[in-house]
């Protein structure tokens, strides 16, 4: 949820040019023969998948204990997260996690034990202002994203400062976050937030516009603009605690994206397809998937409602919050998805939604758009990183104390 103060226009985050926004086919039917059906229109391949090719013991699966655990209430003060903001894990195992209060990284070795500190807060080489995302880069360079002034710090993998970079606004207007990195430096990049506010309960759903930036942080190249996210946005409060706040609602629509190495994935979860653009904003493969929307069941708006009830922790909001809890509104269907990740073989991951005790389905396609099947992450499990035999992800205990953990992804031989 966003805060900010009443009548300041500045807000916080939030996403096709019109080349992306074709008259597209929707998903739906019962599941077919295996394997996709693939036809070419106007120099774009389209890829229906109708069922999984994985067959009974090709499924790839994620252990349900971690091989790496770090986390701890008491005792060893490096493994004491105020709040992880992201986790990377390197090739020779040694696991970055950022800590966006303390804002610095932590190395730990592949058995969990604490290496060294990268970074501090500050605003000089190699500090941190608001540490948000990190980013792996080829020979295990690390950008990390540090929001409050569009800045990247790259690092090696000794943790020596290499350089920063500070970021363009995006259309000389808007602060910018990086999505992700092309295999030649270059990266997508959006608008830090939305700048418009409809100050009204009901949901609105916002466009944002696409770039794509040098490694020098330069706008080289602009990709319109895609549809963002669905938003609900109130004013509350009294004489100098007023407030304008916007916030997600719940199963509110967000496209997603994933770059790796010449590819961008974008998705928007309102149907199952994910648009294959290339750096140039060349549109190359449409993937879709068939299926149905899950509805939003009753069982699912009482939880939403607790969750919201249980996160207000703050008495200075909890007016507010309250406003935003009455002026709820469900959709009838869940979104098609609420994630998307590439994994270094070019694998497309896309998270469908679960209860947040359950585990989380993914569905899996190989870099041709050939779905192969779902594989399922451990409850609680927000996802930072998917390799090529490991997952990295947050987790927080019964005591609510962030964890990281590694989990082992096992894929069967051929």
């Amino acid at each position: 949820m966003i805060r900010i103060p009443f009548l300041s226009r500045a807000c916080l985050p939030s996403i096709l040019p019109a080349a992306l926004l074709l008259p597209l086919a929707a998903c739906g039917g019962d599941a077919a023969a295996a394997g996709p059906s693939v036809r070419d229109s106007a120099g774009i391949r389209i890829v229906q998948n109708d069922a999984p090719a994985w067959k009974q013991g090709q499924e790839w699966r994620v252990s349900a204990e971690p091989v790496t655990d770090i986390g701890v209430a008491e005792g060893d003060v490096h493994q004491q997260f105020a709040r992880i903001a992201d986790a990377q894990r390197l090739s020779d195992g040694t696991l970055l996690v950022a800590d966006g209060q303390a804002n610095e990284l932590r190395a730990f070795d592949a058995q969990g034990k604490y290496l060294r500190t990268v970074g501090r807060s500050g605003g000089g080489p190699g500090e941190f202002k608001a540490v948000e995302l990190m980013y792996l880069l080829p020979g295990d360079t690390v950008a990390v994203f540090d929001y409050m002034g569009g800045r990247l710090s790259y690092f090696a993998p000794t943790g020596a400062f290499v350089r920063g970079v500070t970021l363009q606004p995006v259309d000389g207007k808007l602060p910018p976050r990086p999505l992700g990195f092309f295999s030649d430096g270059r990266m997508l990049v959006k608008p830090l937030y939305n700048p418009n506010f409809v100050d009204s309960p009901r949901r609105t759903r916002d466009t944002v516009a696409l770039a794509v930036y040098s490694a020098a942080g330069t706008q080289a190249a602009s990709l319109g603009r895609v549809p963002g996210e669905e938003s609900v946005t109130i004013t509350g409060g009294e004489g100098g605690n007023q407030m304008m706040v916007r916030d997600q609602p719940p199963f509110g629509l967000a496209t997603s994206f994933a770059v790796q190495g010449t590819r961008l994935l974008v998705g928007d979860p309102a149907r199952y397809e994910l648009v294959e653009r290339r750096p140039d904003g060349a549109v190359a493969r449409l993937i879709r998937r068939a299926g149905e929307r899950e509805p939003v069941t009753q069982a699912d708006r009482d939880a939403a409602i607790a969750l919201r009830r249980e996160r207000m922790d703050d008495p200075r909001f909890r007016q507010i919050q309250e406003q935003l809890i009455k002026g709820i509104t469900f959709p009838e269907h869940k979104p098609f998805f609420t994630d998307l990740r590439m994994d270094p073989a070019g694998n497309a991951w896309v998270r469908r939604p679960a209860d947040p005790d359950a585990e989380t389905p993914w569905d899996v396609f190989d870099a041709e758009g050939r779905l192969l099947g779902t594989v399922t992450t451990p409850a609680g499990l927000r996802v930072t990183q998917i390799g090529a035999d490991f997952i990295v992800g947050t987790w927080s205990d019964e005591m609510d104390v962030p964890h990281v953990r590694v989990h082992r992804l096992e894929k069967p031989r051929p």
